[in-house]
């Protein structure tokens, strides 16, 4: 027969579970909130690159044989301009790596038995996991 102290002990083990559980939920909460405003940045930058592919920007900029006649304090800024728009770029590519399939890059990655979000559902299909499988991760990146 069990004791008031096991009792009370298997309560107290029951509720300190209960707040780890109730933490951890609120963790998990929380980076499901940072991945979708990290989503709608990188959909944001993506309409930005859209735009400025299509737009007056892409026109705008001399091409390479009249850059000579523009001042250095113009090619300047221009350089400034472009480093800043390459840096959005950058941003939205390492963003876009983390939660692409690593196979077909196109689809949201899933999680996969073993627990690692690497490919998405259709890639996984009949395929082993590629963090399971080190030689296979880098022939799917290749």
């Amino acid at each position: 027969m069990l004791g008031p102290q096991a009792c009370d002990a298997w309560k107290k083990e029951a509720e300190e579970a209960g707040e780890r559980a109730s933490a951890a939920g609120a963790e998990c909460e929380l980076a499901r909130e940072q991945r979708d405003a990290l989503e709608v940045q990188v959909k944001k930058l993506q309409e930005e690159l859209e735009r400025l592919h299509t737009g007056p920007e892409p026109q705008a900029l001399p091409a390479f044989s009249d850059l000579e006649a523009l001042s250095l304090s113009t090619l300047y800024s221009l350089q400034k301009q472009l480093r800043a728009h390459l840096e959005q770029v950058d941003k939205a590519v390492f963003h876009m790596q983390s939660v692409k399939c690593l196979k077909c890059q196109e689809q949201k990655r899933a999680v996969l038995p073993c627990q690692h979000a690497a490919l998405c559902e259709l890639c996984a299909e009949g395929s082993e996991c590629p963090i399971c499988q080190p030689g296979r991760a880098h022939a799917l990146q290749s």
